[in-house]
């Protein structure tokens, strides 16, 4: 149950950044403390929850990239505002739209990893 609950909150991330960012210019989104807080606020979430995930998961969904996130929410956890807002245009940019393409695919041909049963 849990593996879905964490799976479903990186959808719902993922879908929220495709969201917010659709049609972003890099200027706009560097010229925006409120957007950058609240898209990187979405990753950090994504990021943390794919920490959780049981390796056996991870190996059945192969197509995500566990590593890039793990590395993402170290940088969003430690750096400068500068290096956070460099790694966030890369995240919401690539990682995040990449993530929510696999789990789409995913939550088709391997639904029973995203319900909650007891």
């Amino acid at each position: 149950m849990l593996t879905a609950a964490l799976l479903n909150i990186m959808h719902e991330s993922a879908s929220a950044i495709a969201t917010y960012t659709d049609g972003m210019e890099e200027a706009d989104f560097r010229a925006s403390r409120l957007f950058r807080n609240e898209i990187e606020k979405h990753l950090l979430t994504l990021a943390d929850s794919t920490s959780n995930i049981p390796d056996d998961i991870k190996a059945k969904l192969s197509e995500i990239d566990w590593d890039g996130w793990l590395a993402l929410a170290r940088i969003l956890h430690g750096e400068t505002q500068e290096g956070r807002t460099d790694a966030t245009w890369y995240a919401m940019q690539s990682q995040a739209p990449a993530t929510l393409l696999a789990l789409r695919i995913y939550r088709r041909t391997q639904p029973e990893l995203f319900i909650f049963t007891l």
